[in-house]
This record gives C-alpha cells, structure tokens and sequence, in this order.
C-alpha cells in the first residue's frame, strides 16, 4: 500500500544541529570578505540553512547538499551582495528566481529588512 510522505520539518528545534564544517566553512568565508553577523541574524541564516537540508531530503531544493559545501556557495555567496548595499539601507527586498531562498533570505536577514518577498518559478 503506497502511504502518503511524511510531512516536511517546520520546527526548527527538532532539527539535527548544523555540522562544525558548516560553521568552519561559513566562518571563514565572512572572515574573507569582512563581514560579521549578529548573532540573532547567524541563528536565523543557520536554522534556514537546516530547514533547505531537511527539505532537499524530500523536495530537490539545491543540488549541493554538503552543509560546508552551502556555507560557502549559497550563504557566504549571497552574503557577497551586502557591498553594494552598503550605506544604502532598504525596509523591502524582492528576489526573483530565489531557488531555495538564496540570496534573499540571508540578504534580507543581514540587512533586517522589514519586508522580504522570495519569487521562484518553480511551484
């Protein structure tokens, strides 16, 4: 008998911890480019970066799915974009084609803006 799929994971607290290649890789990425996050906004980027990995079990989300492998091509890649904002603050962002809330949820958490709209093409 074929049985409905599991509901995918929202809570966040019953997620596995993120790996220490993840938090090593993504450290030093923001070492390189110079940027330091608060601590509410790293938990906020983390805890969505263990959503995508409990996700892409069940949905094909990304094709990377090694944690060190997103700190350095999704999340330190999309924190790359925080230059050309600088000086510049912004209350709304739009992403469009945000495969996996990549750049707009860790710009839009970087940046605190108040209202974040994610745009992708597929359903």
């Amino acid at each position: 008998m074929d049985r409905p799929p599991d509901p995918l994971p929202t809570r966040v607290d019953l997620l596995p911890p993120l790996p220490a290649a993840y938090r090593d890789a993504l450290d030093g990425a923001l070492n390189a480019f110079g940027l330091w996050l608060a601590d509410d906004v790293r938990r906020g980027i983390d805890d969505h970066v263990r959503l995508l990995l409990a996700w892409n079990e069940a949905i094909n989300l990304t094709s990377i799915r090694d944690p060190a492998d997103i700190a350095v091509r999704h999340v330190a890649d999309s924190l790359a974009a925080l230059r050309w904002f600088d000086g510049h603050p912004v209350d709304r962002l739009l992403d469009l084609g945000s495969g996996g809330g990549f750049p707009g949820i860790p710009v839009g958490a970087a940046m605190g803006v108040d209202d974040l709209l994610l745009v992708d093409s597929i359903g």
